[in-house]
């Protein structure tokens, strides 16, 4: 056994409450998005108005991303009709656009459009074009993956 210790252990000091979080400063308030313009109708599928134009297929995809659900729908709608009747030149725009835009988002988009629709799609719509555009495509597209400085979009950029 120990020896008994007439000395008692000093005493424990008081515990001390615990820090009080500071309070985060209110976020200013965030202005809405500017409304682009109205989407037009897209072109008939038999003449020569019917070649996708590139602003036209960047307004698109810009209401594709947009937060407002019914400008998305729509843009939807119409990027859709144009894949349905107007494909080749569609994607000739998104290309072009994967390249040029400066919006890493509306690239990503582009990325992601191409390769969801292009080589996953049915039919596989990759094995409709013809040999010279298929060429075109896989080049410019190695090109993307190599120059695109956003991970995102370099991620999904996918060379058939």
């Amino acid at each position: 056994r120990p020896p008994f210790c007439p000395v008692p252990p000093p005493p424990r000091p008081p515990p001390q409450p615990p820090p009080q979080p500071r309070p985060f400063p209110p976020l200013p308030p965030v202005p809405p998005p500017p409304s682009p313009a109205p989407l037009p109708a897209p072109p008939p599928r038999d003449t020569a108005a019917a070649k996708m134009d590139v602003n036209l297929a960047g307004r698109l995809l810009m209401g594709a991303l947009s937060p407002n659900n019914q400008e998305r729908q729509e843009a939807e709608r119409h990027l859709q009709k144009h894949l349905d009747t107007n494909a080749e030149n569609l994607f000739r725009a998104v290309l072009q656009l994967l390249r040029t835009n400066k919006n890493p988002q509306v690239r990503m988009l582009c990325a992601v459009l191409m390769r969801r629709r292009l080589v996953n799609g049915e039919p596989v719509l990759f094995d409709t074009l013809s040999d010279q555009l298929r060429a075109t495509f896989q080049r410019e597209l190695l090109k993307a993956v190599v120059e695109e400085t956003t991970g995102l979009a370099r991620k999904n950029t996918w060379t058939p």
